[in-house]
């Protein structure tokens, strides 16, 4: 009984270590590319720079009131079981999430106003005569949501409308290094999960063989 035990965790054993080492081979892959993104991004920078010249493409033209992230990273889980993903136009949710609250928050209102027993006629009056203020309080919104899309502008402005080619480039290199850093973190932690579900099964199986040795000396 204790051989059968100890040849079925051998093969869940090289199971695991079968997908480690596809994880493995993921994550160099996956490196790679953070790293030709990397380099691409900082040469495409510099042709950048030397077109539009160095002072046109630096630091002091970013205004850091104005900076707001257009993307995120969202962790759900705890511990070794933890995924990162993005989270993308993170200021349209914001927009969408502050009219649905404004929305939520009026039709509360208006219930709270309603009486039980009150005539259709009535209440017809009532939306006329609360038609106006509704119409100020949807352009006050209108307003804000227009004020924070304006906000959400592209980053490649703060350097110019006709901005060069290379630096469009560049800012593609380093999105795509982003994801690449989110999915590099993603492949470690699988890789720390199987590295302890390997332990464990070489644990119980060095105890079973060791059981079986004191067993068969007896």
């Amino acid at each position: 009984m204790p051989s059968s035990e100890i040849h079925a965790l051998s093969e869940r054993i090289d199971k695991v270590l079968l997908e480690f080492f596809d994880v493995l081979d993921k994550y160099y892959q996956c490196q790679a590319i953070l790293d030709e993104n990397l380099k691409s991004g900082n040469l495409h920078m510099s042709r950048a720079r030397y077109i539009r010249g160095v002072t046109s493409i630096s630091s002091l033209k970013i205004t850091e009131r104005e900076m707001q992230a257009s993307t995120q990273v969202q962790c759900s889980g705890d511990g070794l079981e933890t995924v990162f993903a993005l989270m993308s136009d993170v200021s349209r949710h914001h927009t969408q999430t502050h009219t649905t609250d404004t929305l939520r928050k009026r039709n509360v209102g208006k219930s709270s106003n309603d009486g039980p027993n009150v005539n259709e006629d009535n209440n017809e009056n009532g939306r006329q005569e609360k038609m106006p203020g509704d119409k100020k309080s949807n352009d006050k919104d209108s307003n804000k949501t227009k004020k924070q899309k304006s906000t959400c502008k592209d980053p490649l402005n703060w350097f110019g409308v006709l901005v060069p080619q290379s630096l469009r480039y560049s800012q593609k290199n380093y999105k795509s290094a982003v994801d690449a850093c989110v999915e590099l973190a993603n492949l470690q932690l699988k890789m720390q999960k199987l590295q302890m579900q390997y332990q464990e099964l070489l644990q119980e199986k060095n105890v079973l063989a060791l059981a079986e040795v004191k067993v068969s000396s007896s």
